[in-house]
């Protein structure tokens, strides 16, 4: 889309549109009163980190959540995303952003989230595979 809003003349169109959608719908992954997350969003890009406390569980699952929303909600409006997932090492602040986590999850969303789909690092799904060892009936 944007490549082509560019080569089309209509980039400014593009933009607007996609600044609306996002708009209207990251309320979904904001996160709550209670949380110290934070959002960033630069070219087409989203940032969305969360503090981990304790194992992460309840922050992944609180995260999963939310952005499984939000891209469901952009599907509707039809924007299709892409994204990756990743626990570990990450700094952010009014202006920057970096660490391993973000590496990780850029890397798994240009290689891997080739569609629009929601991947998590391989740091992650093993996160994953140990919370869900706690239940005897997976959540």
């Amino acid at each position: 889309m944007i490549v082509n809003s560019s080569k089309n003349g209509y980039g400014n169109n593009l933009l607007t549109e996609i600044n609306y959608l996002i708009n209207k719908n990251k309320q979904c992954i904001i996160p709550n009163k209670y949380s110290k997350g934070k959002i960033k969003i630069f070219t087409d890009n989203m940032v969305v980190a969360y503090p981990i406390k304790g194992d992460g569980e309840k922050e992944l699952d609180e995260i999963l959540e939310n952005v499984a929303e939000y891209q469901f909600n952009l599907s509707l409006e039809g924007l299709f995303v892409r994204g990756g997932i990743s626990m570990g090492d990450f700094y952010i602040n009014e202006d920057k952003v970096f660490g391993s986590a973000l590496l990780d999850a850029h890397n798994t969303e240009s290689k891997i989230a080739c569609y629009p789909r929601i991947i998590l690092d391989n740091n992650t799904v093993s996160k994953v595979q140990t919370y869900m060892n706690h239940y005897d009936v997976a959540p």
